[in-house]
């Protein structure tokens, strides 16, 4: 690579950190960043890995690294929340009520979280230059670099980025050690599995994934690489090599352990989770041969065997479109790909496939870009198989493959007609116009095919647009709205609106303390998109005739510590169905919605005919109307 090609990539990646990182500081923390700082602290500070172990050691540390050398206080361990393993209580004490700089601690995290998307952004523009020559790279990476997910989670401290990190490396250095059996490229493999082993369940892809390299490699009788020939499989050297790379696995696994099996620093200990729930799946004997015979650390084998369980039974409530399901939908992730994915992006993969059509060698086009198409086959098979429809998310790792490919739309460059450059120029334009105008919001973009990101709410909520981000806008809203009229939230969020400065009477939940059940009264409700579509809080999904006949029962019964806890949730239900009937005032960051509300629709909202009326609890694969404990 060129000096002056270096030069340019770096400058495009610092902007990519840059635009990140500047975004986040706007934002307070998503809902489970709190447990991967307070996770990642922990295993730093105390050695013991009993919290959140099932999101990957690797990125916690990582983020939390620069804490260390920062003025830091950590809860006491004789701490409730502690010795009981509450990741939500003791993560909120740790951040919020320990005397910390949180605003410090989040920007530190995320700035190291970053890193993990330069690097990713990196690999990028390496393998598209492989392929396509210094242009496509150059494409894919402006794609990269002005992509609204890849903004979005390249800056929260959550296990996501370092997912598709480390999994397109994984596949991209076992395909080049494949073409080549060289120690160095063995040594890299090896350590790209090891981290995606450390960083998030996404490893399993593996299994299926270098079986199919194996066979693309096997494919093509001889390859061509630069002008030399070489045989297909040195399988001597293929199995060395395959030896080698499982010890160096094994060992780096145990490292960022000590290199100790028990998950507990000091004497034993517990989980948030027992063994028995966590080994609540099909793989229990696999699992209990692993913790029999101590083959890998206790606290890896823990997580990973929890997500397994969490991902295998129907225990999520899911929402898609104004639909609930438990089951999830076999075209979540399409969906929310086809309506969170740029529609730019759409068309220059489209004039890519186009140009590349039109090369002389096709097949060997095919095989030198067959690693991307098998991550994505496999990727795309498990998620539309899978019933775990949290978020979008989920389907990060694909996105780095697909810029990849379109790389090839710099083709257009290589042709003798202007018209392709010129139709090429205009959907990067595009493209990037789209990121600019969706800025700091990235984590809420929706394309036009949704309605754009003010009607995201209606199709996906959750970590899809709403992971309790945005209470530094609501607070510089408020402050700049200011009139005589009483507040209300309901916030979804693990963050503490006290702490922006948020003074208003919480929907969410009653608090005991404060004696009766507030009044509600004209004024401004600030309602999270999550919390509108009644997806965690109970009762769920559309208000429906068993809602209402509890909820009427609860107004004329006796008031006990319980039932007004129930009065108060059943009472957000009805107001949270009044509100979808009704146009919001104000968004804030697209995720929180504003209403202003007199006492007329107050009570129409809360004693007048329900604005929606269900003749049963409509929520797809629930059985006897209940939710399944949540893992």
């Amino acid at each position: 690579m060129r000096s002056g090609e270096r030069l340019v990539v770096f400058l495009l990646l610092m902007l990519y950190w840059l635009l990140g990182i500047s975004a986040s500081v706007q934002k307070s923390n998503t809902f489970d960043e709190m447990a991967h700082i307070a996770g990642g602290y922990s295993y730093l500070h105390t050695g013991d890995y009993r919290l959140h172990p099932e999101n990957g050691v690797l990125p916690q540390k990582f983020a939390t690294l620069p804490l260390l050398f920062a003025d830091v206080h950590f809860p006491s361990l004789d701490d409730d929340s502690w010795r009981h393993v509450n990741i939500w209580r003791f993560g909120f004490r740790f951040l919020f009520l320990s005397d910390n700089d949180v605003d410090r601690m989040l920007l530190s995290g995320r700035a190291m979280i970053a890193l993990f998307g330069v690097a990713l952004g990196l690999i990028v523009f390496l393998w598209s230059r492989q392929l396509f020559g210094v242009p496509g790279a150059f494409l894919s990476l402006l794609l990269f670099v002005f992509c609204p997910t890849m903004l979005a989670h390249g800056s929260f401290v959550t296990s996501d980025m370092a997912s598709g990190l480390f999994l397109t490396l994984s596949v991209w250095s076992v395909w080049n050690l494949l073409n080549d059996f060289q120690a160095r490229r063995a040594i890299l493999a090896a350590a790209a599995i090891a981290a995606l082993m450390l960083s998030k369940a996404t490893w399993v892809l593996l299994v299926p994934i270098i079986p199919l390299l194996v066979l693309a490699r096997l494919f093509r009788s001889r390859v061509f690489t630069g002008e030399k020939e070489e045989a297909v499989i040195n399988w001597k050297r293929g199995i060395s090599s395959a030896a080698g790379m499982a010890i160096i696995v094994y060992i780096l696994i145990w490292s960022f352990y000590s290199f100790r099996y028990s998950a507990f620093s000091s004497g034993p200990g517990q989980f948030m989770f027992t063994w028995e729930q966590a080994e609540n799946h099909p793989g229990k004997p696999v699992v209990e041969f692993i913790r029999q015979h101590h083959l890998l650390p206790e606290a890896w084998t823990f997580g990973f065997s929890q997500v397994i369980a969490a991902t295998s039974h129907q225990n999520r409530l899911a929402f898609l479109n104004g639909e609930y399901s438990v089951m999830g939908w076999w075209y979540f992730f399409p969906y929310a790909f086809l309506i969170k994915t740029p529609i730019p992006l759409f068309l220059i993969l489209g004039l890519a496939l186009i140009l590349w059509s039109r090369k002389s060698e096709k097949t060997r086009g095919f095989y030198e870009t067959a690693p991307l198409w098998i991550l994505l086959l496999v990727y795309w098979i498990f998620a539309i198989r899978s019933e775990f429809n949290l978020g979008h998310r989920y389907i990060l790792p694909i996105y780095p493959a697909v810029y990849i490919l379109a790389g090839g739309a710099a083709l257009a460059f290589k042709g003798k007609s202007r018209i392709g450059k010129i139709v090429l120029a205009i959907f990067l334009g595009w493209f990037c116009v789209e990121s600019i105008f969706i800025r700091p919001h990235y984590l809420a973009y929706f394309n036009e095919l949704s309605g754009g990101p003010g009607n995201g709410y209606r199709h996906l909520v959750d970590s899809s647009l709403d992971w309790g981000q945005d209470l530094p806008g609501l607070r510089d809203w408020l402050e700049s709205h200011k009139d005589q009229s009483p507040i209300y939230l309901s916030y979804f969020g693990t963050s503490s609106p006290e702490y922006y400065g948020i003074k208003a009477t919480s929907l969410k939940d009653w608090d005991p303390s404060q004696g009766a059940l507030a009044e509600l009264h004209a004024g401004t409700y600030c309602i999270s998109a999550t919390m509108l579509q009644c997806i965690y809080n109970v009762p769920i999904a559309h208000w429906c005739a068993p809602h209402e006949a509890a909820y009427q029962e609860l107004l004329k019964g006796p008031r006990t510590e319980t039932t007004t806890k129930q009065l108060q949730r059943y009472r957000f239900a009805r107001l949270a169905a009044f509100l979808r009937q009704r146009n919001y005032d104000a968004q804030i960051g697209y995720s929180i919605l504003i209403y202003k509300l007199n006492e007329e629709e107050i009570h129409k909202a809360l004693y007048g005919p329900p604005p929606e009326m269900r003749p049963t609890i409509e929520v797809r694969g629930l059985k006897d109307g209940r939710i399944p404990p949540l893992l």
